[in-house]
This record gives C-alpha cells, structure tokens and sequence, in this order.
C-alpha cells in the first residue's frame, strides 16, 4: 500500500507535496557498489509511483544535513519488462481504413494495397516482448548518458560467450555538454547579482548596529 501525497491547492501552497508516512510502500532492499553508489531494488513496484511520492522526504532530508540540495538520485535501469500487446489485428486495421476510404469516396492505388498485405507482420514487430528501459534525472549532466553506457554495456557483457570474462570488455564514452546559452547565462547572472547584493544590504545593516 501506498498512501496518496497532497499537493498544492487554492487554499494552500506548498513547494514539495506533503506525504504521509509509509508514501511510496516499504523501504526497497539496497546495498552499496564499489563504486560507492546506492543501488536500490524495485521489482515488481509501480516505479514513477515510487519516484514520486518519495522525492519530497529525499530533498528535505538534503536540506537539513547540508547547503545545499542534493538529487541523491541520478538513474536507475528496468529490465524484463514486456509491453502490452496491441488489442488490434493487422487485418482489422485494413478493413477498418477500407471502410474509411469508401466513407470519404478514397480509392486506394497499388502501392496503399502492398502496404495493407504488410500491415499484420508490420504491427506483429511493433509488439516488442523484451525490452530495456533506463530512468534518468535530467537535474544532472551525465545522467543520461551515464546510465545509457551502463546499459550497453549491460548488454553488451550479457552476450559474450562463456569463456570471456566480462571485464575485458566494455563500452567508454565521453559527455561534453553543450555550453549555456547567452539567455540562460544573462538570467543566471542576474540570479546570482541579486542574491550577492542582498547579502552586501544584510551585513550592511548588521555591522552598523556596532558601532550604533
């Protein structure tokens, strides 16, 4: 079970929704990598239900032990997963866009009629069984393309063959992001000018009580 968060209102505005105890269900088994990070596990868990109603107690918790907010999570991998099959036949769809063709006076010319012969096995490859999907939080740089190597290079190690070792192999990339614009540099200058000035106006007053 996993109590429902309450957000901002008419009535009341808040930053983060408030969430009660127990929001986003039982604590998920974890262990440390020797790469120092958390890896946490959520199988057979409503994964953005978990992201969401958790977020809130992470940034709070951030904000009580250190200056400033820090994300703690970057990424995350779900393997195993099988997309829901398509309710409709390719042979459906073709009468269906026949039936619409002859409502609005359409004929079909040869080439629409060897795309409907292809219509079945065209949506019967649409209907992907095993697939991978990566979670990433764009707050961070290299977010994405750091958990996307970590799957490569996942897949990568799963299709060797027996008598490799895993190890040996394996993908590097380099993240170069791309420079601010001029907009995003003015607006965060201006951020920054406005806070400094601020601060200069509060030791001002500060210190003129001294030798008030």
């Amino acid at each position: 079970p996993s109590p429902s968060c309450m957000c901002s209102t008419r009535e009341k505005l808040t930053m983060l929704p408030e969430c009660p105890e127990g929001a986003g269900g039982l604590p998920p088994p974890q262990r440390i990598q020797r790469s120092t990070e958390v890896l946490q596990d959520l199988t057979n868990r409503n994964i953005s239900d978990f992201l969401v109603k958790t977020y809130p107690s992470l940034i709070r918790s951030s904000l009580k032990s250190k200056f400033w907010v820090n994300e703690q999570r970057y990424g995350g991998i779900s393997i195993g997963g099988k997309l829901p099959v398509l309710p409709i036949t390719g042979e459906a769809l073709v009468e269906f866009l026949s039936h619409l063709g002859q409502m609005m006076n359409v004929s079909g010319g040869p080439i629409t009629r060897e795309a409907s012969k292809e219509m079945p096995a065209f949506l019967k490859h649409l209907e992907t069984e095993d697939n991978i999907k990566v979670w990433f939080n764009n707050k961070g740089w290299h977010a994405l393309v750091s958990f996307l190597n970590v799957a490569h290079n996942a897949i990568l190690r799963t299709s060797l063959h027996k008598d490799k070792n895993p190890e040996e192999y394996g993908i590097t990339v380099i993240s170069q992001p791309l420079n601010l614009t001029k907009e995003q540099l003015s607006e965060i200058t201006v951020l920054t000018t406005s806070v400094d000035a601020m601060v200069a106006i509060c030791v001002i007053f500060a210190m003129s009580f001294v030798p008030a």
